[in-house]
């Protein structure tokens, strides 16, 4: 499912985009995310949050913290304050953010 605006979860701010997935040959849950903080090629930058979850156990099987572009060095002067900036979830934290998009994905498939 493809995400944009989300605004439920703090971290991502009220611009963003994503997408999450269920597995279910797998019994996992995929969450990739990106705050926006500026643009260098016309598109959405920002940190990116990955994770994988195994939905039964809720254990974090896989999980990446990019951050965002250097901005200044680009040449972006207007988004330097967020050159470099990472947003770090706990593993409790990816598994409220996982539950709450199981829950939505369920309900449409239903």
């Amino acid at each position: 499912m493809y995400i944009v605006g989300l605004k439920g979860f703090e971290e991502f701010g009220t611009s963003n985009e994503g997408t999450v997935r269920i597995n279910k040959a797998e019994n996992s849950f995929t969450s990739s995310i990106t705050k926006a903080t500026g643009s260098v090629t016309g598109t959405l930058d920002g940190p990116i949050v990955y994770f994988k979850m195994d939905i039964t156990t809720k254990h974090i099987i896989e999980k990446e913290f990019e951050p965002a572009s250097y901005y200044e060095k680009l040449g972006v002067i207007e988004f330097a304050e967020h050159s470099e900036e990472v947003i770090n979830l706990t593993d409790e934290r990816m598994v409220e953010i996982g539950e709450y998009f199981i829950e939505i994905i369920d309900g449409l498939e239903q």
